[in-house]
């Protein structure tokens, strides 16, 4: 269960859908995804932290940083 690794509002969007029009709108906030063009949108947006899902291999260990 993908959830159950969030504590926030949660939005899933289709792979093929623009994910910025729903950033533009929300206050800080954390944008995971695997897509490099919508983590190029998402990085145009100063109140998003965009972190790229291919950075870290599963979500119990978390992004290399």
């Amino acid at each position: 269960e993908l959830y159950s690794y969030f504590n926030a509002e949660r939005i899933l969007v289709f792979k093929t859908e623009k994910k910025d029009k729903y950033l533009k709108d929300m206050g800080y906030c954390v944008f995971i995804d695997d897509d490099d063009k919508h983590l190029a949108d998402a990085r145009k947006l100063s109140h998003v932290t965009v972190i790229d899902r291919k950075s870290f291999k599963d979500w119990t260990t978390g992004p290399l940083l």
